[in-house]
């Protein structure tokens, strides 16, 4: 995006087709031409805006006469986040430390003391289950009227509410997914991409559109980023395919996912009043997750606060995995340079994992690098609050059908000393792995799921242990993993090629395969066992080789088909 255009110019450019046409006018899909001056100038000159909460009785600031009974539930770094009412704060917040429940209690105990009014507060997370697990918690406090959304959901409320005074009429379609437009798109420059090659370029647009890139500026910044050879197209084809794209939306008269924060974005931009009405709404922020956040999410939570500082942040940039759709830890990482007077603290008391999993996990994460090759920053040494546990297993089988009935074999014998298949887990890089291993609990005849791979946009609906099964035993990546956890968790396939899976190429890209390796241990409560195969299938040639981030700690014992501890000679 160049820096003169506002988001708003930039989703009416793709709207109307204005980007690709030097007069920049267009024919709608309904025959009427349309001038872009015209339009700005019908945009800038409506009637006012009415305020959001005008003419509605505000929900009343719960009160309790004892709130400091509130942080007697915390531990003292939670505490500190609780706390800390006004001005700029940022949370580094490990695996397993109550984050969530540190944030809860820090809007609870500031609602109920009267230091902010809960109609003014925006509490920001990535996934509606989060959201909606922290409205539960705020509730379950005695807290209600606080407004808990993810950023998509936040942007259309604001931009339904103020489309037919600004724009006129009602908003535009929503699309729930970009395949058809791609598909449409992609044949009108003669092409004909696979279903997989359908998903890999729209989820290549989506990264150009969230990291604020305009299709002409998409090729120097996907070679920079080593985005090569999506769905096998040169990054200038992707860009013409990106502009295609567009004009069918165009003419569908229809919204993707990313320009509703771009449509939000620009009517703050464009409209004074719609920015003072928000903004006089939306007094207080808490952003979770905001390790994860792109530069059009920020961008957009930038224009609700203003020049204020009373911005909560909460993060682990231990834990970006979702580089490749936009999301980046620079915002975390150097929060105090946009914010110098804020108070950081530290969340490292893991209430989850045994110190022989977390003594693991920080092994993993020493060396890891941010994007610039620095030692990466926003990070925390987790210190386990659970008494020792078993070591951390390992095992080598010969080939994947081996690995897989070891791991079903040992489930089984889990089971049989009873443990709940609810808290067994296994985890593996990619969707294509979990065939064989579902195919060996079958044959064993243990319940399983398979958990989906999360929904593009990472925030549709998000990991939650609601939506699994409650006797069964989980199959599941390591990216739909990310805010579960299990009592049991089998990290299968960590061997070189796929984990880092050898699309990774860039330094970058391999950095954040460590994270994935990091997220995957940090999931086990108790019992972590890691294994890979040497071959695909017996007699294969070249073996594979362990993991990188794990090869340094593999340690000697293993196990053998019927789960019990041996040792190589």
């Amino acid at each position: 995006m160049k820096s003169h255009d506002s988001p708003l110019l930039v989703v009416y450019e793709s709207m109307f087709n204005l980007n690709w046409i030097p007069d920049k006018s267009v024919s709608t899909a309904c025959g009427k031409h349309l001038d872009w001056m015209e339009l700005s100038f019908r945009i800038k000159t409506l009637t006012p805006i009415k305020h959001p909460t005008k003419g509605k009785k505000l929900l009343e600031t719960p009160r309790n006469d004892q709130p400091e009974m509130l942080l007697e539930q915390l531990d003292p770094s939670q505490r500190e986040v609780a706390t800390h009412q006004h001005g700029a704060l940022c949370v580094l917040a490990g695996a397993g430390t109550g984050k969530t429940r540190a944030i809860t209690y820090r809007i609870a105990y500031g609602v109920r003391t009267g230091a902010v009014a809960a109609e003014n507060i925006l509490a920001l997370s990535f996934t509606q289950k989060a959201a909606g697990e922290m409205r539960e918690r705020l509730t379950g406090l005695g807290v209600s009227g606080v407004e808990t959304r993810t950023f998509h959901s936040a942007a259309l409320a604001q931009a339904r509410f103020f489309w037919p005074q600004v724009v006129g009429g009602e908003i535009l379609r929503v699309m729930s997914g970009k395949a058809s437009l791609v598909t449409a798109a992609a044949a009108r420059l003669g092409l004909d991409p696979s279903r997989a090659q359908v998903r890999d370029l729209a989820g290549e647009i989506e990264w150009a559109k969230v990291s604020l890139l305009a299709p002409d500026e998409y090729v120097e910044a996907a070679r920079a980023a080593g985005r090569m050879g999506v769905a096998n197209l040169n990054p200038e084809r992707i860009a013409d395919l990106a502009a295609a794209y567009e004009e069918v939306k165009a003419e569908a008269q229809a919204l993707d996912f990313e320009d509703i924060l771009l449509v939000c974005a620009g009517m703050l931009d464009e409209r004074e009043d719609v920015l003072r009405a928000v903004q006089a709404r939306y007094q207080y922020f808490v952003v979770d997750e905001y390790q994860d956040v792109s530069p059009l999410q920020n961008y957009l939570l930038l224009r609700w606060l203003g020049h204020r500082r009373d911005l909560a942040v909460v993060g682990d940039a231990a834990q970006t995995i979702y580089s490749f759709a936009g999301a980046t830890p620079s915002f975390l990482t150097d929060f105090t340079r946009g914010y110098p007077e804020a108070k950081v603290v530290e969340l490292t008391r893991d209430y989850r994992s045994t110190p022989q999993v977390v003594g693991l996990a920080n092994q993993v994460l020493a060396d890891a690098k941010d994007a610039a090759g620095r030692p990466l920053g926003g990070t925390v040494q987790l210190v386990s609050q659970r008494e020792d546990g078993p070591d951390v297993q390992w095992f080598i089988a010969e080939d994947d059908q081996t690995e897989a009935s070891t791991v079903a074999k040992r489930s089984w014998h889990l089971m049989k000393q009873g443990t709940n298949p609810k808290d067994i887990a296994i985890l593996f890089r990619t969707n294509s792995q979990a065939g064989l291993f579902g195919t060996e609990l079958a044959r064993m005849g243990l319940p399983y799921v398979v958990k989906d791979q999360v929904k593009s946009g990472f925030e549709a609906d998000g990991a939650s242990k609601d939506s699994i099964p409650r006797e069964a035993i989980t199959l599941a990546s390591l990216h739909s993993a990310k805010g579960l956890e299990w009592e049991a968790v089998f990290l299968v396939g960590a061997s070189e090629g796929l984990l880092p899976i050898n699309l990774s190429t860039t330094d970058a890209q391999i950095e954040e395969e460590r994270r994935l390796t990091y997220v995957g241990i940090t999931r086990a409560r108790s019992l972590l066992t890691i294994s890979y195969a040497k071959g695909k299938r017996p007699g294969a040639s070249g073996e594979r080789e362990a993991c990188r981030f794990l090869a340094p700690f593999w340690a000697r014992p293993q196990l053998d088909v019927t789960g019990t501890a041996r040792h190589r000679a």
